[in-house]
């Protein structure tokens, strides 16, 4: 997990600290850790964590609670070439990400071609 500590909230609550920015990215601390309330009382206490951004695909418990919600593209939806290395060969290739449109328009072009 690459997200802070899930004692984050049990500091903050002792008043070890504040937070003026905190942003969660693709992490639901609310649902997965097992103390969400301890979460919910830190993310709503403006003393304690001054502004919540949360980055996410799709809407959660965390996002419900925070100051802005910026979305994410989910991995359908990217558009960029990924240099990929192959494991079977030495050397590298190119990927793309496409959108979906593309790539059912693509598959029906080959369907059509295969009948």
């Amino acid at each position: 997990m690459n997200e802070m500590s899930f004692l984050l909230p049990h500091f903050l609550n002792e008043g070890r600290g504040k937070l003026d920015v905190y942003f969660t990215r693709v992490y639901n601390p609310v649902w997965t850790n097992p103390d969400g309330f301890s979460w919910i009382e830190a993310l709503t206490n403006e003393d304690k964590v001054g502004c919540h951004v949360a980055l996410t695909p799709t809407w959660n418990e965390t996002s419900y609670f925070a100051d802005y919600v910026l979305p994410m593209g989910l991995g359908s939806e990217r558009h960029e070439f990924i240099l990929t290395k192959r494991m079977t060969r030495s050397g590298s290739a190119f990927a793309n990400r496409c959108c979906a449109r593309l790539v059912n328009a693509k598959a029906k072009t080959f369907r059509t071609l295969a009948k």
